[in-house]
């Protein structure tokens, strides 16, 4: 080998080499700061994965009692149901026994009217008077 090429390949080595310490000084200062960002996430994420489990644990929970009252809604629900049917029995029968009460007086009003109707008959006379008072429809008895 000629010693312009020995000199050459000498410049070019050294020419990598000055480029290459400062980034390989570059390249250990970054591992290092990735270390301690890396070191610090992890001191954070124990206490942050711990707490997560607590939450998805007391959920859990949370859910399992709404599942609870809800049950318990619905059994309150089919009760007033039960009550409400019953409730719409007993207003039906009642007013079976006010339109049963309605007959009654009506029959009442008539056999008083057929009556008044027979003893003016009788009488040989119907009344044919008729009082002015209020409604100007009313005969005298």
């Amino acid at each position: 080998m000629s010693v312009w090429f020995q000199a050459l390949l000498a410049l070019c080595v050294l020419a990598i080499t000055v480029a290459l310490v400062p980034l390989l000084i570059r390249a250990r200062r970054t591992v290092e700061r990735a270390e301690a960002v890396l070191s610090l996430v992890e001191r954070e994420l124990v206490p942050l994965t711990t707490e997560l489990h607590g939450l998805a644990d007391a959920s859990r929970d949370t859910i399992r009692e709404v599942q609870q009252e809800l049950k318990r809604v619905g059994a309150i629900a089919d009760h007033v149901d039960e009550v409400a049917r019953a409730m719409v029995r007993v207003v039906g029968a009642l007013s079976g026994f006010a339109k049963t009460g309605q007959a009654i007086a009506l029959a009442g009003a008539v056999r008083k009217g057929v009556d008044i109707f027979v003893e003016r008959y009788r009488a040989g006379r119907p009344d044919r008077t008729v009082d002015r008072g209020r409604s100007g429809l009313h005969s005298t008895s």
